[in-house]
């Protein structure tokens, strides 16, 4: 509301729609290197391979490295080396990687060719393509052929050329001029689609920027669209659509110099397949580079950078009829101004969801992150027995189970109050009865499934058995052993009793004992499981007496009265170990 010197007043509604942040399921990005550079380059993830994403990042300093459908480093970063500033690259379908770019001093354009490992197969080499500061390069494999686009300055002004060539960097046609344009061409992107190769550019004609693009038979090499504008703004990326035409994006430049990001879908003659949608919020902040790849339903999903506040990824995806989804985007990544992601590319994975390389943190250095978009709940499975016995050992796996990316929990309870992490668990019960084994298994997004399985846990009594002998000499050790006892779940108490002429005690499983009696024993054994059920065996032990008995003579006289012999047998007890006394004489 406004109010003049004189009291009058005008009044004006402004609606600010705030919309929350929303993360649809994205997983935290993981780092994949850091790269010493103090200027920028072009960031690649290419197409699912079948078993990993490559990824490359090509400048002076280039890498190659191949991530997993969850974005982990299968083998390690790859340097290519610094034979020149590679700036695009393409796979053929024996697996090898060829890339193109500019020498240092920006005068010619460069090729070489490399296996999936990094070896060299051609070495770096000028392509006798002519030109004037040939620059800005992209590079597909389409027909049989490498396509070649760049921007050069050979007619005066800047201009759009393309070539087709062999898999050793021979040309087999062009260069052909693709732009006509009084001005600037610039930025060319190459995408295959049904038989012909499109060429989508950049463009400054009528005084504003705007992608224009033509599409190129890959057999007869004759331009079937040719020139056709397609939207405004700056383009970022091109990719099919399963009707042969393409998905662009670009971002479109305010008079106050903010860009937002818009998606363009054209047929195969390149007519406009729907109106051009805005995927940005119209925030006051730019949102650019964007990148976009498509499905075989003609989704198209794009990641960009938007610089709202700090500096954020989003993501959105655009199916043919509708709006994008979710609104505005979801946040892939949140980074500080001075990580500020400035390059990203996105890739379809084996599971239909899409992943995102970016790339960040100049002036300082690059690093490269990956993520990736997972709704899908894993899957768990428990492995183990069924049924077990009181205090049994018992394992339990959950490594059948699976997920679309990877399983980052596994979280176990077993019914009796003990909790267990991992994704191999070893269990005891320590009482009979059923208990529900449970395990829970998580993704890094958070998704989470649970599998249980039944456990009958047995508690049948121990059975006490003795080895020993029945039979043995007095004051002799003996040992006894209990250790042929056996339990379902073991014996955790070996308690031992001789009872006869003398009563003793012992603990554990082999005793030793010395009977200083002859006679009958009972050696008693009671043992005691981890559930606290006992079982008794008993050994009778007889017990020789191995000492003679002792005779001796004795002589009574009372004065003179006749000597009267008398034989004492004195019991063995009395004389064990002893020589027999002699005779004893009294008067």
């Amino acid at each position: 509301t406004v109010r003049d010197p004189g009291g009058r007043s005008a009044s004006s509604p402004f609606v600010l729609t705030v919309r929350p942040a929303q993360s649809w399921f994205w997983a935290p990005p993981r780092s994949l290197y850091s790269i010493y550079s103090t200027y920028g380059g072009r960031l690649e993830l290419f197409p699912w391979t079948g078993t990993a994403f490559p990824v490359m990042w090509l400048a002076w300093d280039s890498f190659l490295s191949y991530q997993d459908a969850a974005g982990r480093t299968a083998g390690g970063r790859i340097p290519l080396g610094q034979a020149f500033v590679r700036q695009a690259a393409a796979w053929d379908p024996a697996g090898s990687v060829h890339i193109v770019g500019t020498d240092t001093s920006g005068s010619q354009v460069m090729y070489e060719k490399r296996r999936g490992d990094g070896a060299a197969l051609i070495a770096p080499t000028a392509l006798p393509l002519g030109g004037v500061s040939p620059a800005e390069l992209d590079l597909a494999f389409a027909g049989g052929y490498l396509w070649a686009a760049w921007s050069d300055s050979r007619d005066g002004n800047r201009e759009i050329y393309v070539a087709a060539l062999d898999l050793t960097g021979g040309i087999v046609s062009g260069p052909l001029r693709i732009s006509n344009n009084n001005r600037t061409s610039f930025g060319p992107r190459l995408v295959p689609s049904d038989g012909r190769v499109w060429v989508v550019w950049g463009d400054d004609r009528g005084w504003g920027d705007a992608v224009f693009g033509s599409a190129v038979n890959v057999t007869t090499f004759a331009v079937e669209v040719q020139e056709l504008r397609i939207g405004f703004g700056y383009l970022d990326d091109v990719a099919p659509l399963p009707d042969g035409g393409a998905a662009v994006t670009s971002h479109i430049r305010a008079e106050n110099g903010v860009a937002e990001v818009w998606c363009y879908r054209v047929d195969s003659a390149g007519a406009l397949l729907s109106p051009p949608v805005p995927l940005s919020f119209d925030d006051g902040a730019t949102s650019a580079p964007s990148s976009v790849t498509t499905d075989a339903q003609g989704t198209a999903h794009i990641a960009w950078v938007d610089m709202a506040n700090d500096t954020w990824v989003r993501y959105a995806r655009v199916p043919l009829t509708g709006p994008p989804e979710p609104d505005g985007g979801a946040i892939v990544y949140r980074a500080p101004l001075s990580d500020q992601p400035f390059r990203v590319s996105a890739a379809l994975g084996p599971d239909g969801e899409p992943r995102v390389a970016f790339a960040g943190g100049l002036p300082t250095g690059v690093t490269v992150s990956m993520t990736y978009r997972d709704p899908i709940p894993p899957t768990a499975v428990i492995a183990g027995p069924t049924s077990a016995n009181v205090g049994q050992t018992v394992t339990f796996s959950g490594s059948s189970s699976s997920d679309n990316a990877e399983i980052a929990n596994y979280d176990w309870s077993f019914g009796d109050g003990i909790v267990g992490t991992g994704e191999s668990v070893t269990h005891r019960f320590d009482s009979g009865g059923t208990y529900t084994v449970r395990l829970t298994v998580a993704d890094r997004v958070g998704n989470a499934d649970a599998a249980e399985v039944q456990v009958a846990v047995a508690d049948a009594p121990p059975v006490a058995r003795i080895a020993g002998p029945s039979s043995t000499d007095e004051d002799i050790p003996v040992t006894f052993s209990g250790a042929g006892s056996t339990d379902d779940g073991g014996i955790r108490r070996y308690l031992w009793t001789v009872l006869g002429p003398t009563t003793s005690s012992y603990e554990g499983p082999t005793i030793t004992v010395n009977f200083t009696e002859p006679g009958t024993y009972t050696v008693r054994l009671t043992v005691e499981d981890n559930g606290g059920r006992t079982d008794v065996a008993e050994l009778v032990v007889s017990v020789r007496d191995v000492f003679e008995p002792g005779t001796a003579n004795a002589i009574l006289w009372a004065g003179t009265a006749t000597v009267v012999a008398v034989t004492i047998v004195l019991l063995a007890r009395e004389w064990r170990k002893r020589t027999p006394r002699k005779p004893i004489r009294r008067s």
